[in-house]
């Protein structure tokens, strides 16, 4: 009796360790540019219900450590490479460790060159999101000239010549770039009425994917013939690609490896075809950012049914996966672009003023998008490819 009383006592001890066990993840290398702020927010490199149980410990010759984060903004006499480890404690003592290097690029890296630039995405690509920053960055002194290929600027608006441009599709997956084509909208709508410029615009924008044609009656990948339509014929330099989230956010537990290697055959098929074309483009693969900090923005859009904690562990798994995927195996020369470190998902996701409740007139902020970062966390996402691009240049 008392060797069984012993074990039930043990028994629940060791399931809530399997249970509690902490993931944490941290890219190869974290780009930094003199005037430009880097952030390692430690809630996005952890999976784990509740980050702030944990002390993050930063061992660095560069930055602050603060409770939630690492922050260094670097100066020209910082232009160099740095040890960047970091311990993590419970109650009980260290519970992890790990390390990467903090890579300091000249600000002037580039300054000049003639470069041009394919973003492809989904949602988070499109829009008033990290391109038009990256464009604008460029835009400062000690800069490339830089041309960016796209056929849309704002979901199915045109390029302006010199503009920010992107392949940026709201919704889709990396197999939608494989397989989208529908027949074209008219100009007329199933109503009789005829559609608003924006609202045709939006439809052909969507109908089908710009890496998709039509040869003797078959719809074939054809990145070539997308050079062809949409940059003079020409390679671009640099081809950035952030695709994931859609693919793997609404996944299960049960669910997620099979969507996770549907994501990653797809993954392949689109960067061999682009690579067969591109041979001596840099393509950098972006990894999807973390969601909102609170299930506030998902009840909001989503009601009942998802939540803040599945999606965090869905695209935090996602995020080791094609890591180790590329580590293992790379055919076709990428470059990981560690956008998700610093993005600040407590502030920098859209919030509105709202009553706690309906009998009380108490006003609360609470989140409002739950995977889309509010225009400020977009910029952050954008420094970060825009480091990544600075350090390109710098090789």
């Amino acid at each position: 009796m008392k060797k069984l009383f012993s074990l039930a006592l043990l028994l629940p001890l060791a399931v809530f360790a399997a249970v509690d066990k902490l993931q944490l993840f941290l890219p190869e290398a974290i780009y930094a540019v003199p005037g430009i702020e880097m952030n390692v927010y430690f809630d996005n490199i952890v999976r784990t219900t509740n980050s702030g149980r944990y002390v993050f410990d930063v061992d660095c010759a560069k930055g602050q450590n603060f409770t939630k984060f690492w922050r260094f903004t670097p100066k020209e006499t910082d232009i160099g490479s740095y040890s960047w480890k970091i311990t993590v404690f419970d109650d009980d003592g260290v519970v992890t460790a790990s390390e990467t290097k903090v890579i300091v690029v000249p600000q002037n890296a580039g300054a000049g060159k003639k470069i041009s630039l394919l973003m492809i995405g989904d949602s988070l690509t499109n829009g008033i999101s990290y391109p038009p920053h990256i464009h604008k960055l460029c835009q400062m002194p000690g800069n490339p000239q830089l041309k960016m290929v796209g056929s849309y600027h704002l979901a199915g608006s045109p390029v302006k010549p010199g503009g920010p441009a992107n392949e940026g599709y709201a919704g889709w997956k990396w197999g939608t770039f494989l397989t989208q084509w529908k027949n074209l909208p008219r100009k007329i709508g199933p109503d009789g009425k005829k559609r608003s410029d924006a609202d045709y615009r939006m439809l052909l924008h969507y109908a089908r994917s710009p890496f998709l044609v039509e040869k003797e009656g078959k719809i074939q990948l054809d990145f070539k013939a997308y050079l062809d339509k949409y940059n003079n014929g020409k390679v671009p330099d640099f081809i950035t690609i952030m695709l994931g989230t859609n693919d793997v956010t609404l996944s299960s537990d049960k669910s997620f490896a099979e969507d996770c290697a549907t994501a990653f055959r797809n993954m392949d098929i689109l960067l061999a075809e682009i690579r067969k074309t591109a041979k001596d483009s840099v393509i950098g693969i972006g990894f999807p950012p973390p969601p909102s900090a609170s299930q506030d923005g998902f009840g909001l859009m989503g009601g009942c049914g998802v939540t803040r904690w599945q999606t965090k562990k869905n695209i935090h798994r996602y995020m080791l996966a094609l890591a180790e995927k590329i580590k293992k195996n790379n055919p076709y020369n990428v470059s990981l672009i560690p956008g998700f470190i610093n993005l600040d998902c407590e502030n920098n996701y859209p919030v509105k003023s709202v009553n706690v409740n309906a009998r009380s007139q108490k006003k609360v902020l609470r989140h409002i998008q739950n995977v889309h970062p509010s225009k400020e966390g977009y910029h952050q996402i954008g420094d970060t490819f825009y480091c990544w691009l600075k350090y390109q240049l710098s090789k």
